[in-house]
């Protein structure tokens, strides 16, 4: 039996069955063959929070393992703009999150075992396949809206092997994007970029690409010198060493290049 809403009832959400759907990085890995840690649920007609609570009063019915939902605030200044509840469901951490608008890279389920990809983008399963990493959105747009994903783009460039799309460069330089890094951004979270680039694949690509989009005086900028700071780093002195060494001769051999270049023209004009 089919059951039809009336028009006022169409605007009330709660009469609706939720449409869950897995967004982000889970998709990504999962398309890559590789483990995820942690899953993103979007929820298009109810708080995330709202929904993480019927979730564990299901679980607990069913004497299976939950933990406690916790409510994390919107935080716009910080670039946190929705509300979020995270918590664990069979010792797997899942964050709930209330999506009206589209949602890029999500993975969305109408019959059991039967799954849909919209990746957002036209291109974004061949971008996938052929290593080019681009934004869904225009560029600027999309780290307006959270410039810590200027240094996600690094990281996952460095780390896989990907091709950083020539608009994305160019807005991830982008003074004012740059400025909002610096100005919006914990120093946590970008910490936390910094020691996932670190102990990626690629960690002196990484700081190619900090060094030539000028991002390095934003990641490595000096705490103010009232400042407490506990250092804790991924590398061992030697690896920090190698790394700089290896951005210096690059930098070195850049400007070498650049001369021998300039000579052969002035030869030319002669």
């Amino acid at each position: 039996m089919k059951i039809n809403f009336t028009e006022n009832e169409n605007k009330i959400d709660i009469l609706k069955r939720p449409t869950l759907r897995i967004a982000g990085g889970w998709v990504r890995d999962k398309l890559l063959g590789l483990e995820s840690n942690d899953i993103d649920v979007v929820v298009d007609n109810m708080m995330g929070y709202d929904f993480a609570l019927l979730v564990r009063e299901y679980m607990l019915n069913n004497n299976l393992e939950v933990s406690h939902m916790a409510r994390v605030a919107a935080n716009p200044e910080k670039n946190k703009n929705m509300e979020t509840a995270t918590g664990k469901v069979l010792g797997q951490s899942i964050d709930f999150v209330n999506l009206s608008g589209d949602t890029p890279t999500v993975i969305g389920s109408t019959e059991p075992n039967k799954y849909s990809i919209n990746y957002g983008t036209p291109t974004g399963l061949h971008d996938l396949k052929e290593k080019i990493i681009r934004t869904p959105l225009p560029p600027y747009e999309t780290f307006n809206d959270d410039p810590l994903r200027t240094l996600r783009v690094v990281r996952f460039a460095s780390h896989f092997g990907h091709t950083i799309e020539k608009n994305v460069l160019e807005a991830i330089k982008n003074e004012e994007i740059q400025n909002m890094l610096s100005t919006r951004t914990s120093r946590s979270k970008i910490g936390e970029e910094l020691n996932k680039m670190l102990n990626g694949n690629d960690s002196l690509k990484a700081c190619e690409y900090l060094y030539d989009l000028n991002l390095y005086k934003i990641v490595f900028v000096r705490p103010p010198e009232n400042a407490v700071v506990t250092i804790r780093s991924a590398l061992s002195k030697a690896q920090v060493k190698e790394i700089q060494d290896q951005i210096q001769k690059k930098s070195k051999d850049k400007k070498e290049d650049m001369a021998i270049e300039k000579s052969r023209r002035n030869k030319r004009r002669m």
